[in-house]
């Protein structure tokens, strides 16, 4: 994968790590070339920059040395700070073990940091390889065909480019990979719950137009859409254009009315500016969806999440394509790691 190289004007220790990424994720990189990275790191680090103690430098860093040694000790200070360091990986390495080690240490230091565990619980039942282009959140499509697949799952991601917070390619790894399917990632880089429609084909009607065109190639597949978070909004929009009949939804918004001024829900009051501006559509989510073609719908939420609960009940009460998956006592917004680990998500896509 190529690193997003950064201007000669960006700052010295992101043209470090844009230099040392392609040698430090590529499986076959030469020991000298590693040890050059790790030099060019540790001078700049001996001489106390405030850049040496940013996030992303010091994975790379913890990197280049768990390339020469094979052991790693933890650079960060703060459980924040884990989380931001594995951010960094979880969008671009493609070194999986690398990422399974960073999370071990994680939990085992901060074992009640729900988000950590979790990543943990899905990374330790996959293997590689992994395709860095998955989790490259500056593609708004990214297509990865399985020879001889009888299914295509076209999963919508959130705000954050990830499905439900797990990126794709562990998605891959957890969910279509054991279902033999094909998958299709689409992403909103407008952030505006795809009513913007995607960059790469402009706007909602563009989209549509352009995602059957993509779709046309597996249309002798079965086709099940995925959503997760303000992914759920993305698939239950464009499924009935699509002709899509089977979603599968985790914890997402079916309107963007419920819980407009709660909160972290600011984004919802963004899409509505966006529609004024003539910028996006507003439907009315539920009402399409129930005078669609749409067959099935399997919804899974925590059931002591309160907002995911009423989103989840709104469709409910009104489309009997709904089918709940309530996941007791769970209040985390993301529940792909339960329904993942007990079978009931992979059994939703049957």
């Amino acid at each position: 994968m190529k690193a997003a190289v950064a201007g000669q004007d960006a700052p010295r220790w992101r043209r470090i790590v844009d230099a040392a990424t392609p040698v430090l994720y590529a499986e076959d990189a030469p020991r000298a070339a590693v040890e050059k990275e790790l030099r060019r790191m540790d001078d700049f680090a001996a001489a106390g920059p405030k850049g040496a103690a940013r996030p992303e430098f010091r994975i790379m860093h913890d990197l280049a040395r768990w390339r020469l040694s094979g052991e790693y000790a933890p650079g960060y200070e703060s459980l924040n700070e884990a989380r931001l360091q594995f951010w960094h990986l979880e969008k671009f390495c493609p070194v999986l073990d690398f990422q399974k080690r960073v999370l071990e240490a994680t939990v085992a230091d901060y074992p009640g940091a729900e988000g950590p565990a979790k990543f943990l619980s899905i990374y330790r039942g996959v293997t590689g390889p992994v395709d860095p282009r998955f989790d490259d959140v500056t593609r708004d499509i990214v297509i990865f065909r399985r020879p001889g697949a009888t299914l295509t799952v076209i999963a919508f991601s959130g705000l954050q480019g990830m499905i439900s917070g797990v990126g794709f390619t562990m998605y891959d790894r957890a969910v279509t990979q054991k279902l033999g399917a094909n998958l299709i990632v689409v992403r909103d880089l407008n952030r505006l719950f795809y009513l913007g429609g995607l960059r790469c084909f402009g706007p909602l009607e563009q989209s549509i137009e352009g995602l059957r065109g993509v779709l046309a190639e597996f249309a002798g597949t079965r086709i099940v859409a995925a959503g997760g978070s303000a992914g759920v909004f993305g698939a239950l929009l464009m499924s009935p254009a699509l002709g899509i009949r089977h979603v599968v939804a985790s914890s997402g918004p079916t309107s963007l009315d419920i819980g407009l001024n709660e909160g972290d829900r600011q984004r919802y009051m963004a899409v509505k500016e966006a529609h004024e501006r003539g910028e996006a559509a507003y439907p009315d989510l539920v009402a399409d969806v129930v005078a669609s073609d749409i067959e099935r719908i399997e919804f899974f939420v925590g059931g002591d999440h309160d907002y995911d609960l009423r989103q989840m009940r709104n469709i409910e009460a009104k489309c009997p394509a709904v089918r709940p998956h309530v996941v007791a006592g769970e209040a985390s917004h993301s529940v792909l790691d339960k329904v993942i680990a007990d079978g009931s998500y992979l059994a939703a896509f049957d």
